[in-house]
């Protein structure tokens, strides 16, 4: 049996690296059903549980990565230099080294890239890069970012791995609200995502905006607002920034703030159950397009807060035909966000991306990872 390694940023709190994570396992149990996974988790026991799979803590990688035979590095935009990304781009280049000096296949699976910013990134990028034995990429950004550096690899665009994934069964957004307990009320529902963002000012701007929308929404169309935080981790607590938002409206009371931890599958079924989405974040649009829910994305520039896995928002509503919801929160007026969501509201009608492509290109990514894998470890 084969023994293939996934290294990621898994078991951190953050849905959408979970989301990653179980998108990557569906797809490739489905076309490697003999092969015995394992990953890497800040909390093993709680990653083994979730996904029926071997997980290790972080300083095993070393230890693990001999009695494997192939390695795949998936989720997020892993492939950058930004300044907060740094020391976990160095650890990667430094363990893909150590995978290669093992003779073990190596294969980057749906990542996001990002131009690279320094020279000591892009020498390095470039040196390991081209000695993995299979790239794919889930946007044409992300392979144009790696193109730039002239890598004489073969780059693979595909699509983000949660597209494969389908909502919880057998308990509903309202059971799942209840649970919290959260009365429910009769109005639209809008689930907000938000991160935190600094900006000018430490963001207080974008804070009064965000709860002017929210007001009005409360007031004008009696909607029932939950703040959906998608990271509750140590250093990336989405719960913050919505306490403090919920905290300066007027009528706080009447808004909802879901503490518990969920996972991917309960995030898309309350998102279902929704009539529209505003987030910051990238897989609650994804889960919106799947279910049908209209979207706004909030999206920024780049800076030392805003990462520039923020492209990433951008250029999947692109792809399915959405980018008229895009909204750029540093220059945006209380009026500008309330526009485009009364439009989306009067509408009434869900929106139907053609999402085929995106699930045909996941399913492709997985077959072209598993003929890699079986043509370099059984040759």
């Amino acid at each position: 049996m084969r023994k293939t390694a996934i290294l990621g940023w898994y078991g951190d709190f953050n849905v959408g690296d979970e989301t990653i994570l179980s998108g990557i396992l569906t797809s490739l149990k489905s076309v490697m059903p003999d092969s015995d996974f394992i990953t890497f988790s800040w909390h093993p026991k709680l990653t083994a549980r979730q996904y029926g799979v071997k997980a290790f803590p972080y300083y095993k990688f070393f230890q693990i990565l001999p009695k494997v035979d192939a390695l795949i590095v998936g989720g997020g935009t892993l492939l950058t230099d930004w300044q907060l990304a740094l020391p976990l781009f160095l650890y990667l280049i430094l363990a893909i080294g150590w995978v290669k000096v093992l003779r073990k296949s190596v294969i980057f699976y749906a990542v996001g890239a990002e131009p690279f910013y320094t020279r000591l990134g892009k020498l390095l990028a470039q040196r390991i890069l081209d000695r993995v034995d299979l790239i794919t990429v889930r946007g044409s950004r992300s392979k144009r970012a790696l193109q730039i550096l002239g890598l004489a690899k073969s780059i693979h665009v595909t699509a983000d791995p949660s597209l494969i994934l389908k909502p919880a069964d057998g308990m509903g957004a309202e059971e799942m609200l209840k649970r919290g307990e959260m009365d429910i009320s009769e109005g639209p529902r809008v689930v907000v995502c938000l991160r935190r963002w600094r900006g000018n000012g430490e963001g207080v701007e974008f804070k009064r905006i965000m709860a002017e929308v929210y007001d009005c929404l409360v007031e004008k169309f009696g909607a029932e607002v939950i703040f959906l935080p998608m990271s509750t981790s140590v250093f990336d607590d989405d719960r913050k920034i919505s306490t403090e938002i919920i905290g300066m409206m007027k009528n706080h009371g009447r808004i909802k703030l879901i503490k518990d931890r969920l996972n991917p599958q309960e995030v898309m079924t309350i998102i279902r159950a929704s009539n529209l989405v505003v987030s910051m974040r990238l897989h609650p649009l994804i889960f919106a397009a799947k279910t049908h829910t209209p979207m706004i994305a909030l999206v920024g520039r780049i800076n030392h807060f805003v990462p520039p896995s923020n492209n990433k928002i951008s250029e999947f509503l692109e792809r399915i035909n959405l980018e008229d919801w895009i909204c750029n929160y540093e220059d945006m007026r209380t009026i500008d966000l309330l526009s485009k969501i009364e439009a989306l509201m009067a509408s009434r009608k869900r929106v139907n991306p053609n999402l085929e492509t995106l699930k045909e290109a996941c399913i492709y990514n997985a077959k072209l990872t598993e003929e890699s894998i079986k043509q370099l470890t059984w040759k």
